[in-house]
């Protein structure tokens, strides 16, 4: 049985922002999409990469592709762009920690709309 997990994104979707990932090379077992919506699958559920569901490919070359791709940049490119080509549906995507786990949840105000109370110098 095939499941649809809530930010599972379609392959339309990710045709919006393919080109902000590297390009494939060789023998690939496990495509962009199927390794970000594993990323995603991790990032909503807080499970450990090791209990991520076979669907989405092996977990190590999961979490090896959310390493290389959180530390170049690459991510945050791709937010960025689907942000951008999905304004209609939502404002941004910011990335939270919820319970101890990253998710990744709408935010109602852009960064330069409103600053974060919280985010002020301590005084004294």
């Amino acid at each position: 049985m095939l499941y649809h997990y809530h930010m599972e994104i379609t392959h339309e979707q990710y045709q919006l922002i393919a080109d902000t990932f590297p390009k494939q090379r060789g023998n690939v077992k496990v495509s962009n999409l199927d390794a970000l919506n594993g990323i995603l699958y991790v990032l909503e559920h807080g499970c450990k990469w090791r209990a991520l569901p076979h669907r989405f490919g092996n977990w190590h070359t999961i979490y090896m592709r959310f390493s290389r791709w959180a530390a170049s940049g690459t991510l945050q490119r791709c937010s960025n762009a689907y942000n951008k080509n999905n304004s209609s549906t939502c404002k941004c995507w910011g990335w939270t920690a919820q319970r101890s786990r990253s998710i990744p949840t709408p935010l109602a105000l852009s960064p330069n709309e409103a600053p974060n109370p919280s985010d002020a110098p301590e005084e004294g």
